[in-house]
């Protein structure tokens, strides 16, 4: 086997890699969503079929419970996040190998004939980033990961409302 079916070979396994770690990160997120998604809707129907204060506090559980099972989503996503964006560096690495992009060539007007098989906009992060650990590093606060953090963070936020509010109703019924 030659080094050009050598790469070849290595870019589909890549690619293959790099789609696993997105249905492992969209998988993470349905678990931890559907999980939070279920006690929050467990602790509003306990509100509502609360008679007595000591109920109100009891469900101060469930809010807790989003607040912390929302902190294991932003740390169980960023593993997942961090593969796929490590595995974006080893096809934009073996992208160069097989000649497959011309990033020092601007001047290049070929409509998509040296377009890499990423797109363009990983191939401009990629060209901002001094090395892969650089890019790596800077792509946490980027993209799908930083919208996953967006989405655990309201169900933190979700959850203090919902424990001020058992608290309010607690102390005050």
């Amino acid at each position: 086997m030659d080094d050009l079916e050598k790469n070849l070979k290595l870019l589909e396994l890549a690619t293959i890699e790099q789609q696993k770690y997105i249905d492992g990160h969209q998988s993470r997120i349905n678990f931890y969503s559907g999980l939070i998604s279920t006690i929050i809707a467990a602790t509003f129907a306990g509100f509502f079929n609360s008679k007595e204060d000591f109920h109100y506090y009891a469900l101060i559980i469930g809010p807790i419970l989003v607040y912390v099972i929302s902190l294991f989503g932003i740390k169980g996503t960023y593993r997942i996040y961090q593969g796929i964006i490590e595995a974006i560096t080893k096809v934009a690495k073996l992208e160069q190998e097989l000649g497959l992009i011309n990033e020092s060539d601007k001047s290049n007007k070929k409509y998509w004939k040296t377009e890499p098989i990423v797109p363009s906009r990983h191939l401009r992060d990629r060209m901002e980033s001094m090395s892969s650990e650089e890019f790596v590093k800077n792509s946490f606060n980027k993209g799908y990961y930083l919208w996953t953090k967006y989405l655990f963070y309201s169900f933190q936020i979700i959850s203090i409302i919902m424990i001020i509010g058992l608290i309010l109703t607690a102390v005050f019924q």
